[in-house]
């Protein structure tokens, strides 16, 4: 796996600059990176030319052909993933990682056919929870209605809608 730190976007565009999508950090909430919000920025043609890059903000994982990326997410938000990340953060107000130290985490020698095992289980999990999470919050507002209708309120709530 690849491991590089983020570009360092500068404001103001070269001549030899070309154009990409730049995920900065205001781009991720809660975890989740909302693509529509990702700007162009002009940079130096001597990096990498990718359709997306990501700022100085991000450490880059890019595994290798035939490593299951989603394997690797398994293994990051594991508990041992974890704890290997938070033994290596730096900082007490904004915790930063080094790549160097990064590259020293052990990560699981696993074969193709058990990392793709691994990857589509963890797909398989991830996609469970966002269903049940998607029903929660539908659960969640029918009650929140019934509330504000049995007390009156939906009727302000209704017009505004």
């Amino acid at each position: 796996m690849t491991i590089y730190r983020g570009l360092n976007t500068a404001s103001s565009v070269e001549a030899d600059a070309f154009h990409a999508k730049v995920i900065q950090l205001s781009d991720v909430k809660d975890g989740v990176l909302h693509l529509e919000a990702v700007e162009n920025y002009g940079i130096k043609a001597i990096t990498r030319e990718e359709e997306a890059e990501i700022s100085v903000n991000f450490i880059g994982l890019r595994p290798f052909p035939g490593v299951d990326p989603y394997s690797l997410f398994a293994f990051f938000e594991s508990p041992i993933g974890e704890s290997y990340i938070r033994a290596l953060r730096k900082g007490a107000s904004l915790p930063i990682l080094n790549v160097k130290e990064i590259q020293d985490i052990p990560i699981l020698k696993l074969s193709a056919e058990e990392m793709e095992h691994v990857g589509l289980s963890y797909k398989k999990a991830m996609g469970a929870y966002a269903q049940a999470l998607a029903a929660a919050e539908q659960m969640r507002i029918a009650q929140l209605e019934q509330v504000y209708d049995k007390t009156g309120l939906s009727r302000g709530y209704m017009q505004k809608k």
